[in-house]
């Protein structure tokens, strides 16, 4: 396996181990569980999104693009 692959594996489970913790910790700082899951998504989509333009990022230097 390629070093960038590995890292880009890395930083999913990182992702889920951090999104598991921060939505376990809402319900305990908020009022209900909507509210709970609104505070959760105000951290995760962010991150995820931020995660998601790397791994395609990564994605071009592994396959870069074809002229057809």
């Amino acid at each position: 396996m390629h070093g960038d692959d590995r890292r880009h594996g890395q930083v999913a489970h990182g992702l889920a181990l951090l999104d598991g913790t921060d939505l376990a910790q809402r319900p305990v700082t908020e009022s209900s569980i909507d509210d709970a899951v609104r505070a959760y998504e105000t951290f995760m989509l962010p991150r995820s999104a931020r995660a998601t333009q790397d791994c395609a990022g990564a994605l071009d230097n592994l396959i870069p693009p074809t002229d057809s």
